[in-house]
């Protein structure tokens, strides 16, 4: 089974890291956010749709290397200056409207700050405005954390097929377990963050509420309060720049077949 990204999905990661994104004679940002989100929460699709509206240029920032080795961040030792990161950041993707954005997960942010909560918190705190977005159903969520690993396919994008999972439910299941550790660590680091901000600068959301239908435009209206858009309208937008969801029907599958094997043992359905 291969585990590489499909062709879109690559070129869909090429192009956001490439030069195509940065933003000539950006301006001082007037509004910083982040998206503080677990994996497999519909970050991607809140931040392509905050992309293409030209509300900043949300990405994974400090879960890749390729922007920082661009920008000249990565010194001799393979470490990112982090401080420097950022201006250099903010120079290249604060949009026309002065809006700078990232996307942040909770194993970064703990990376960034060597597991320190206090500087955790300040991380966050050079940010305007933070959503955080969870997921309720935990078990769905574990699922979709390891059919993406097993089969490479983190997003699914028109014109590339979905990946099922093609390994045992032995294998499965185990990966299934591991996800679940990662979500609930995940969630005590975003839980410790939370308590340490205002919450004025806060908006937390779920995934189930946001790919209702209207569901996204409540969280881009709040990030956009009194920000012009404006919408990109480039080479580095094309077809398929926004993704979709992906299979639905198979992860109620996975989860009928590992709560059946598990009576008594995990399950980790979501929260309340």
């Amino acid at each position: 089974m291969s585990t590489e990204n499909p062709r879109k999905e690559t070129l869909y990661k090429e192009l956001l890291t490439s030069e195509k994104w940065d933003v000539p004679n950006a301006p001082p940002p007037r509004l910083r956010y982040a998206i503080f989100s677990s994996k497999r929460t519909g970050s991607e699709l809140l931040c392509a749709r905050l992309r293409l509206e030209g509300i900043g240029i949300p990405l994974e920032y400090f879960n890749t290397d390729a922007i920082a080795r661009r920008l000249g961040c990565v010194d001799s030792a393979d470490e990112t200056d982090v401080p420097t990161y950022i201006r250099r950041l903010e120079a290249v993707r604060t949009t026309p409207n002065g809006v700078f954005g990232v996307k942040i997960q909770p194993q970064h942010l703990d990376r960034l700050n060597s597991g320190d909560s206090n500087a955790a918190g300040a991380f966050l705190r050079l940010f305007d405005k933070i959503v955080l977005l969870r997921r309720r159903d935990l078990l769905l969520q574990a699922i979709s954390m390891a059919r993406s690993e097993l089969t490479g396919q983190w997003h699914v994008l028109p014109g590339d097929d979905v990946r099922r999972v093609a390994v045992d439910d032995a294998r499965l299941f185990r990966s299934i377990d591991t996800a679940l550790e990662r979500i609930e660590r995940g969630d005590r680091i975003m839980a410790r963050a939370e308590s340490s901000l205002d919450p004025g600068r806060i908006r937390a959301t779920y995934y189930e509420d946001m790919i209702m239908p209207g569901g996204l435009e409540p969280l881009i209206d709040w990030i956009a309060a009194g920000v012009e858009r404006r919408p990109v309208d480039s080479e580095a937008t094309p077809d398929f720049a926004l993704p979709e969801m992906g299979n639905r029907q198979e992860s109620e599958e996975i989860r009928s077949r590992y709560l059946a094997a598990r009576p008594g043992g995990r399950n980790a359905t979501g929260r309340r």
